[in-house]
């Protein structure tokens, strides 16, 4: 994907980057506190949604930066009507850094 920042990154996540997109998902949680479970439970998550989950995260100069995940609704057959589907934003975080907010 094309950016007008240079070192901008975003790409569907791997299982191997569940550390970043744990790390991503617990910014700005006030109050949660370490939650030493989260990578796992993260891993977890996107092993069981995977055939209907796409996870971008975004990288600038090789550290993590944002994520957001799209699940694929997709509707029950009807007759006489062409098979739907269509994604829905579930779940966005950025990291605020000076050269983003720039």
């Amino acid at each position: 994907m094309a950016s007008a920042l240079p070192d901008l990154v975003i790409r569907v996540a791997n299982a191997g980057e569940v550390g970043a997109l744990a790390w991503l998902r617990s910014l700005g949680r006030r109050g949660a506190g370490e939650d030493s479970s989260l990578e796992g439970r993260m891993a977890a998550w996107l092993a069981a949604d995977g055939d209907r989950r796409t996870t971008l995260l975004a990288w600038l100069s090789n550290s993590p930066v944002g994520m957001a995940s799209v699940l694929e609704y997709r509707r029950m057959p009807r007759p006489g009507h062409r098979d739907s589907r269509w994604g829905y934003v579930g779940n966005c975080s950025c990291a605020r850094t000076s050269t983003i907010a720039a």
